[in-house]
Order: structure tokens, then sequence, then C-alpha cells
């Protein structure tokens, strides 16, 4: 840099990428809430715990269940909403950062990335990369009531017993 050059200040993403990000928001917000009622149905108390540590609080009580394809089915999904929010951190909690390199001309900016300082991952503020994630989230979300069900069915007939269902 010369002499009293200053270093631009960027604003704000282009409309379609702050969109992006609100509907990933938004299918963050979603998939968040329905964890939780996933992980009351597995083992009703009060949850203390939130994200992947309630993920994974529900894993371990899956544990104690008698075995069948609905509590393997909960098992994936939960694996699977696990990942999603990991892949949501990446974005929500992550720091923007415009890469630049100083030249004889003065400095050349890159495009802007998000940089999730816990992952060293490194997303790049486009409306397909949050697209990418929003879709991931959208997906698990979309099974969420069918595990819930599958569940339910399986923990009747559980505590009805031989001859009882």
């Amino acid at each position: 840099m010369t002499e009293g050059e200053q270093v631009p200040v960027w604003g704000e993403p282009s409309e379609p990428v702050l969109i992006e990000l609100g509907r990933l928001t938004w299918a963050a917000l979603n998939l968040e809430g329905v964890i939780e009622s996933v992980a009351q149905r597995i083992h009703f108390r009060t949850q203390p715990k939130t994200g992947s540590d309630l993920i994974r609080q529900a894993l371990r009580d899956l544990n104690a269940l008698t075995p069948g394809p609905a509590v393997e089915a909960t098992r994936k999904w939960l694996t699977d909403a696990d990942l999603a929010m990991i892949e949501r951190n990446k974005i929500l909690h992550a720091d923007v950062m415009r890469p630049f390199t100083q030249n004889g001309d003065g400095i050349e900016f890159g495009n802007d990335v998000l940089l999730d300082a816990r992952s060293g991952t490194r997303t790049p503020v486009s409306v397909d990369a949050l697209r990418s994630v929003r879709e991931t989230i959208a997906a698990v979300h979309s099974r969420w009531t069918t595990v819930l069900v599958d569940l339910g069915q399986h923990l009747e007939v559980r505590h009805a017993g031989p001859g009882k269902a």
C-alpha cells in the first residue's frame, strides 16, 4: 500500500447471496427445532443440551431401546442431522474474510470467503455454495416426521408387550 491509501471496506454481498443466506438460516432454524422433538421422543426429559451435544446424547439414549428398523432409521437421521448442523455452523459461525495480495500497483482483492476457524474450512460467499448447504439441511429436515412417527410406533409396540399391541 502506498502512504495514505485506505483498504476499502466492503459492503453487503449481492442480494441473491443475502436471499440464499436467509433461506439457509431458515432451514437451519427449522432443523434445529425438530432435533429436540426427536431427542425427546427417544428419552423425554428437559433437554439442557443443544445442537451436536443434544444429538450425541440422543444417540446414546437410542442404545437403551429395543433394536429395530425404526431405531436404526432414527440413528441414521440423527447422524445426518449432526453432519448438517456441522455444515450449518461452518457458515453461521464463520468470519467473513476478503483475501488480498499486494502488487506494485496497490492491492488486489479476491472473492469473499467464510472462514470457519474451528475446522479451517473456507466457503465461498456465493449462491451455489450456500444453496448446497441449505439443500443438505433441508433434505435431513424433510425426513424428521417419518422418523418421529416410526419411532413412536416402535416405542408403543415395545411398551405394549407381547400380545398387547
